[in-house]
Parts: C-alpha cells; sequence; structure tokens
C-alpha cells in the first residue's frame, strides 16, 4: 500500500506525511489488515499495532535509510495533532534512487563496466558484484550516490587501509575485482607499501635526558640504579621502566651522586626508607641529675 502510494508521488513534488497517511487510511484494505496484526498480536501475546503506525515506521525509517524517501519539515504546513508528532509536520518526497526502484518497470542499465573516470574516482557499473564493492568498503569514500555511484580511491584511503593491517596485494586484488587500476594509482599502492624500516615499541614511564656519556653509563650499570631503566635505552638519555615513579628515581639516583631536573627544579625525594641503624628498643639508660635537681638526704 505504502509502495503504491509512493509511485503517485510527482517528479520532486513535496507531500505532508498527514495527507499520505489519510490517504491510507481511506484504503479498503485497512480493515483487513488491522485484524491481521490484532490476531497476531494474541498470537505472540503482545500489544496490537495500529496499521496507520506501521505505515509511518515505514515512511519515517525504513525507506529513508534505503535512501528512498527525503523527509523534510514544513512550518507553513496546518499540524494534524492525531497524525503528526510534536514540531514542524513532515512532508516527504522520492529520491531519485526511490523513483527507480517504485516504478513500474525496471530500468535497463546499459551493462557498461566498472571503470574509473579519473586517478581516484571509479563509477561503478551494473554488473559490479555486491561482495566486491563491500570488499572494497575499507578503503574508499562515496563520492556520488545517485542514479550511478562513484567511489573515492585516494592516497589517504589506501595508507589508512594499510595502517588497518590490510597488505597491499590484498588491497589490489580487490579493487582490480571490480576495474583495472590506473597507473598513477598502482604507482601509489606500490609506494605506499613499501617498508624502509621497523620499530619496536617499548612502555616506559619517562625518558631521562643526560647529555654526559659517563653518567649514563654509570646510571645504567650501577647496582642501586640499573634496575630503573630500560636496557637498551636510545641515545642521549635513559628510558625508565613504568613501574618506577619520579620519587623512587630521584632517590635511588641520589644515593650515586645524580639530580634529577623537571621543569628546572632539582626533585627532593618525597620519602626517606628507613635507616638500618635505627636503635632497637630497651632499657633506657640512665643519667645522673645535676647539682640541686633532688634534695639532700641526711
Amino acid at each position: 500500500m505504502v509502495l503504491e502510494a509512493l509511485r503517485e508521488l510527482g517528479e520532486g513534488r513535496w507531500v505532508p506525511w498527514s495527507s499520505l497517511a489519510r490517504w491510507l487510511k481511506s484504503d479498503h484494505r485497512v480493515p483487513g489488515l488491522s485484524r491481521l496484526l490484532r490476531r497476531w498480536a494474541e498470537r505472540v501475546s503482545a500489544d496490537p499495532v495500529d496499521t496507520i503506525e506501521v505505515a509511518r515506521r515505514i515512511v519515517h525509517e525504513s525507506l529513508p535509510a534505503l535512501g528512498i524517501l527525503d523527509l523534510g519539515e514544513d512550518e507553513d504546513l496546518p499540524h494534524d495533532s492525531e497524525l503528526d508528532a510534536p514540531g514542524a509536520p513532515i512532508t516527504l518526497r522520492l529520491t531519485a534512487r526511490g523513483r527507480a526502484l517504485v516504478a513500474d518497470k525496471v530500468p535497463i542499465g546499459d551493462g557498461a563496466p566498472s571503470k574509473f573516470l579519473d586517478t581516484h574516482v571509479l563509477r561503478l557499473g551494473p554488473q559490479a558484484l555486491v561482495g566486491a564493492i563491500l570488499a572494497i568498503a575499507p578503503l574508499v569514500e562515496v563520492g556520488r550516490a545517485a542514479e550511478t555511484l562513484d567511489l573515492i580511491i585516494a592516497p589517504q584511503t589506501l595508507a589508512r587501509a594499510l595502517s588497518a593491517g590490510l597488505e597491499a596485494d590484498v588491497l589490489r586484488a580487490r579493487i582490480e575485482a571490480l576495474a583495472p587500476l590506473p597507473e598513477s594509482l598502482s604507482r601509489t599502492l606500490a609506494q605506499a607499501s613499501v617498508v624502509v624500516g621497523r620499530a619496536t615499541w617499548v612502555t616506559a614511564g619517562g625518558f631521562l635526558w643526560v647529555e654526559d656519556a659517563n653518567v649514563r653509563e654509570m646510571l645504567r650499570t650501577r647496582r642501586p640504579t640499573q634496575e630503573l631503566f630500560a636496557d637498551p635505552s636510545p641515545h642521549g638519555g635513559l628510558l625508565v621502566l613504568p613501574n618506577v615513579d619520579l620519587d623512587r628515581l630521584a632517590r635511588r639516583c641520589r644515593t650515586i651522586g645524580v639530580e634529577i631536573v623537571v621543569d628546572g627544579q632539582v626533585v627532593r625525594a618525597r620519602s626517606v626508607p628507613p635507616s638500618s641503624g635505627t636503635p632497637k628498643s630497651g632499657p633506657l639508660s640512665r643519667t645522673t641529675p645535676g647539682r640541686g635537681s633532688q634534695r639532700e638526704e641526711k
């Protein structure tokens, strides 16, 4: 019923939803549909759904999501409290794709293959497989979606796909499943896939700049501090391990005569470890009181 009503819409005309809803309510099939929905609700123990509510969801949600309808608002239209939601009345019109899909006869494609219009724009032909199109979804952007579908395959999209873990050979095979690659795009893909080096990730809590190589070596090798740094560390400093806080680092380095500076200020340890020379508890020593502190006994 909804599709039949949409076929009556003219080219590019906007129609109020309230007018379409009243047209649907006048259809002779509505009473039968209402009984069908009521019996279905009783069978599944659910609340009955109104026929026009089903049509409203088709028009307001399903068809716009498929690109068949455009929705708009018109504040000049009279508001129908029974059919219109709060706010401006909703209007609708068929898109170019919608007109092609709801037409009485299916449009016949010209059978042209998919091809690159220029270096980066791929125009899909009617014979393109849906699976092949979905396979290149991570590395394309939609340029134009009307009677034809144009996809943009640019260097930045290729770099994004490569950084996500797709191999260059896989990208090339997916694109060539639709159309041959232009020479310039083929060179771009080859250049983007070249690996010039490899870096290793090391988790660290900080980096300690130490210009003096002798001091740096002392920190790296002395027993109080050698466990605080990652080995090997880059030239010019030492990588601090992630489980070492600044207070512990400053205290350990100070024991071998090295101060830590942060924002131009020397870091002072906030806590002091207990000394091993703390006297144990025991009897208190007696001291002789000074003269005159006690009365002389007779």
